[in-house]
């Protein structure tokens, strides 16, 4: 197993040669050569050796790629025989991030369930992967499930948490939603950010809100949040889709006051619009 060792410890260097080759042929050379490893880990009982592999397969981007999250199920499988292994929360998270990506949901959620009974707390990450998996597939029932349980538990929520369910639900038009986990975050201490305040607004620019949209955006400096180039463009072009012209004129010399300069997207909204 030494030798196993020493390959893994040396294989970005070792490896260049037949990179070159399999990518020639089309194949992706980390997979290849990490799903070997990792077989050899399996075979061998060195699931710990196994698993930082697999890990180290996450950050190369090539997690779920010709059945390589099977063979981290193996490796899970044996280390839950090891009496030598202690499981963490990083085990688990590793699993339930690649399940929850690959759209295998149902076996993430086994996969949670199963983490008390082996004396393994969820942590925010944990909660954060089945959130970020639920919302993709527009489950909302179940995001706003682990949402809650993640609060229950002791678990703050981000905002990075926040904004990424406002985004999703606003993509869905469900913009009341959105606004009433932002008031339950508020809640738990958890309060808005610029990007917060700026999907909503966008959301409401979408639905011809304008009133409402402004109300936001006029509020976010109360709140002790500065307005952006990209809060300013947003709510302007809104104000242009509506026919709004002199509203959006005004808006812009605003934010020209403001010592905000106005970038490239900008100028495309006011041409767009004026045209």
């Amino acid at each position: 197993m030494s030798a196993l060792r020493r390959v893994i410890s040396h294989h970005s260097s070792s490896l260049n040669p037949p990179r070159l080759r399999m990518n020639l042929v089309g194949f992706n050379p980390y997979f290849i050569t990490f799903n070997i490893l990792i077989n050899s880990c399996c075979q061998s009982k060195n699931t710990d050796i196994g698993f930082s592999l697999f890990g180290g397969v996450l950050k190369r981007d090539s997690l779920c790629k010709g059945g390589l999250l099977d063979e981290a199920l193996n490796l899970f499988l044996q280390m839950i025989n090891d009496a030598k292994i202690v499981l963490n929360v990083i085990v688990y998270n590793t699993l339930i991030n690649g399940l929850c990506n690959s759209d295998r949901l149902a076996e993430a959620v086994r996969l949670f369930d199963g983490m008390s009974s082996r004396g393994v707390s969820a942590d925010a990450l944990t909660y954060t992967f089945l959130i970020r998996g639920f919302c993709k597939r527009g489950l909302w029932n179940e995001t706003k499930r682990y949402f809650d349980a993640m609060a229950e538990n002791g678990i703050s929520p981000t905002v990075n948490n926040l904004n990424f369910l406002v985004d999703s639900l606003c993509k869905e038009g469900k913009i009341e939603v959105a606004y009433g986990i932002c008031e339950e975050m508020i809640k738990l201490g958890t309060e808005p950010d610029v990007c917060t305040c700026n999907l909503l607004i966008g959301s409401l620019c979408l639905m011809g809100k304008l009133k409402e949209a402004r109300s936001l955006f006029d509020s976010m400096v109360g709140k002790g949040l500065e307005h952006s180039v990209y809060s300013f463009g947003i709510l302007i072009n809104g104000y242009f889709k509506r026919s709004r012209l002199d509203e959006a004129i005004q808006l812009f010399k605003k934010m020209q006051k403001k010592g905000l300069k106005p970038n490239l997207v900008t100028y495309n909204t006011l041409i767009a619009g004026l045209c």
